[in-house]
Order: structure tokens, then C-alpha cells, then sequence
């Protein structure tokens, strides 16, 4: 268990540090949470795509 917890962390980190922006609903205008996009630790959010949604009804 603990090698998953590790890898699961260190994915979360490095996408809440570096996650490319997300088109949400079709907006045409990139949502971005990261913090390399100017989000401060507070407001940053990672943004899950349909991809990832469908990957969790597993």
C-alpha cells in the first residue's frame, strides 16, 4: 500500500504544480488551476477531463 500512496502523492503534486489548462464544457477558453499559471496555493485546483471522469466509474 505504501508504494501506491507514494505514487499517487507524488502524481498529485506534480499535476497541481504543472497541469496543462482544461477546455471545461466546450468554452473555448482554457480553465488553468495549476500553479505554474498563476494560481497561488489557495485557489489552485486540478481540473479533471471527461477522460479521467470516465476512468472513475470504474
Amino acid at each position: 500500500m505504501i508504494p501506491i500512496l507514494l505514487t499517487a502523492t507524488s502524481v498529485f503534486i506534480i499535476a497541481f504544480i504543472a497541469a496543462p489548462p482544461v477546455d471545461i464544457d466546450g468554452i473555448r477558453e482554457p480553465v488553468s488551476g495549476s500553479l505554474l499559471y498563476g494560481n497561488n496555493i489557495i485557489s489552485g485546483v486540478i481540473i479533471p477531463t471527461s477522460a479521467v471522469d470516465s476512468f472513475f466509474v470504474f
